[in-house]
């Protein structure tokens, strides 16, 4: 029985990043798929953000704070999609989350990973 893990889902070419142009990652999707049980996710589109929507890169986070590049504080939604993405995690006995990196959201340093670490959840930027 393989063990279940977070998997962002805009790596199997759904068109949920911010710019909405899907960008899959079938070799991804095929190696952890063949070790572990993959749950996928989206904390920004869980939160309620639409796609496409304005950016908000990650060096526009200040601790639990983010804007977007037109400067409105987003960071209501990012703080809901991390609190989400953890119950999701919970309900599946997920204890490892293999998230995008450079995201907002699920970076090990953005909203999302740093609170699926913080709860002992292993985080490993793809």
């Amino acid at each position: 029985m393989k063990e279940n893990a977070l998997f962002s889902l805009c790596f199997t070419g759904c068109p949920c990043r911010y710019h909405g142009i899907p960008v899959p990652s079938p070799s991804k999707i095929k190696n952890l798929g063949s070790k572990y049980n993959l749950i996928l996710v989206c904390p920004e589109q869980i939160s309620g953000l639409p796609t496409p929507r304005p950016a908000a890169p990650l060096r526009n986070k200040k601790g639990q704070s983010i804007k977007n590049v037109k400067g409105e504080d987003v960071s209501r939604y990012f703080v809901k999609g991390a609190e989400e993405t953890l119950r999701i995690a919970k309900t599946f006995g997920c204890k490892k989350a293999f998230l995008c990196k450079n995201s907002p959201s699920c970076d090990a340093s953005g909203f999302t990973g740093e609170l699926l670490k913080e709860k002992g959840i292993e985080v490993i930027n793809l």
